[in-house]
């Protein structure tokens, strides 16, 4: 008998300590599964800017393709480099571009320059010797006309940038410049199609 009745308190006396434990386990559970299904989940992206320079490397020549379909270059290219910007508006990240696109449906060649960085440029197009300098606002677009041979060097120089492309002139072709910046990460990049 005295060994049931000291069982018998001592489980008595813990009945407090397992009734605490039970309440601070069931409250645990239960503030994890409110904070985890109200809080917002927050995503650290080191490589979002790399995933998205190389989406918008790989669409925007699909989408001056289509546009060459559809004769509708100027509209489709203009239309997507929004959708780029509220994409990574939405991201945090600042994005610019400089579009060059040429094509000819006369004899002459048209070079297209479209200017999506946050400020005015000033840019130097230089085609077979015949050059034009243009001064392009943000979110404008302008049409030049040359008159060159099949085969020509376009050269194009603006800010500190210069680039010399081999084209032909009966080919549709593309060139993009490309920068993407959240805080101190920086993607600048170019592409010719």
């Amino acid at each position: 008998m005295y060994m049931s009745l000291t069982k018998s308190n001592y489980i008595s006396g813990k009945k407090g300590q397992f009734f605490l434990i039970g309440a601070l386990l069931f409250s645990m559970v239960f503030y994890l599964g409110i904070s985890a299904r109200f809080s917002e989940n927050i995503v650290v992206r080191h490589s979002d800017l790399k995933y998205l320079y190389n989406n918008i490397e790989k669409e925007y020549t699909h989408v001056f393709n289509l546009g060459l379909n559809e004769s509708d270059e100027l509209e489709k290219l203009v239309n997507f480099t929004i959708f780029i910007k509220n994409i990574a508006r939405e991201r945090n990240i600042n994005f610019e571009s400089l579009v060059i696109f040429t094509k000819n449906d006369t004899e002459d060649l048209e070079v297209t320059l479209i200017n999506n960085f946050d400020n005015q440029i000033n840019i130097t197009i230089n085609v077979s010797d015949d050059v034009k300098n243009v001064s392009l606002n943000s979110g404008s677009y302008t049409i030049l006309s040359f008159s060159p041979p099949d085969e020509f060097v376009m050269e194009i120089m603006f800010n500190n940038t210069k680039r010399e492309l081999l084209l032909e002139k009966y080919k549709a072709n593309i060139y993009f410049i490309i920068s993407l910046r959240r805080g101190d990460d920086v993607i600048k990049g170019d592409f010719l199609a």
